[in-house]
């Protein structure tokens, strides 16, 4: 079983269902999915390009990203209908939970670029950006600063239910969250 799975069994799951009032463990938020998304400007001229940042994200996520391609020309971009841009991959159960405890132990107090963006906790999602590349994720490391100069990546992390994502960061005691704003609360059960 997996350490953060471990975890939010043993701990997590406990401690919301009594802090909460939860009815049963199904009402108790849990990680649904984490997504994975690039896309590559670059792409559009050089389709050899897309190659290192499909095999860093295969790398990092351990499963074969999907190819996102354009779905109509635009001439003022040079870009013609059906040509690869980016890749995404979705997630679930320990794969996500195991891309998510590289990316925010291992990756994010390595990196500079690493931010979350402004979120409300009380959508249930919380999108993240990777700047400055994908450094040590790469095999093509001397190619990836050469070619693609190493884009972005947006990691959108979905809790469910929706309201369970404030409490959930502050059980597993990340530091992400809205500024000048506490976690979101459970609201008020109806009687």
């Amino acid at each position: 079983m997996h350490r953060w799975n471990w975890y939010y069994r043993a701990v997590i799951c406990p401690d919301l269902l009594l802090k909460h009032q939860c009815a049963h463990l199904h009402q108790v938020p849990r990680l649904d999915r984490v997504t994975v998304h690039f896309s590559l400007g670059a792409a559009a001229q050089d389709r050899r390009a897309l190659l290192p940042p499909l095999l860093a994200l295969e790398l990092w996520t351990g499963q074969h990203p999907q190819v996102l391609s354009a779905r109509r020309a635009c001439a003022s971009f040079g870009l013609r209908a059906g040509v690869p841009l980016g890749g995404r991959t979705t997630l679930r159960g320990a794969r996500a939970l195991r891309a998510l405890e590289q990316l925010l132990h291992e990756r994010w107090p390595r990196e500079d670029g690493f931010q979350p963006r402004r979120a409300s906790l009380g959508s249930g999602r919380l999108p993240l950006r990777l700047q400055g590349g994908w450094a040590g994720l790469s095999l093509f490391e001397a190619q990836e600063t050469r070619r693609w100069g190493g884009p972005g990546a947006d990691v959108e992390v979905r809790v469910t239910p929706a309201w369970g994502l404030g409490p959930l960061l502050s059980a597993w005691q990340l530091p992400l969250q809205e500024k000048g704003r506490p976690h979101a609360s459970r609201p008020a059960s109806r009687s």
